[in-house]
């Protein structure tokens, strides 16, 4: 994943995740847009903690038209909402419970 982000994003800091592994914005120094999913350990709990969390996302996804990492599996549903991304980069992710695979949006 490292190499993935080092290659397609570089020092950029207009990253964003889509999806609960908010620890792969680590990869990232000083993100530009701060993803509740650092402090919140379920997604679940964002719209109680963060009722205005969606619109803040998808305004900054608007607006700047950031890098987004997103799982493999959740892809599709942010494709569709937002067309003018296409994937850049397919990444493995961790191992501990299951591969998976993470890919860079943008």
């Amino acid at each position: 994943m490292d190499s993935a982000v080092r290659t397609h994003i570089g020092d950029r800091h207009d990253v964003v995740l889509d999806g609960p592994n908010g620890l792969y914005l680590t990869f990232i120094r000083r993100p530009e847009f701060s993803h509740p999913l650092w402090a919140v350990p379920t997604p679940s709990i964002i719209p109680l903690a963060y009722p205005s969390f969606e619109a803040a996302y998808s305004g900054y996804i608007a607006a700047k038209h950031p890098f987004v990492i997103s799982q493999d599996a959740l892809a599709p549903a942010f494709l569709a909402k937002h067309p003018a991304y296409k994937i850049i980069a397919r990444a493995a992710g961790p191992t501990l419970i299951g591969p998976e695979s993470f890919l860079i949006l943008h």
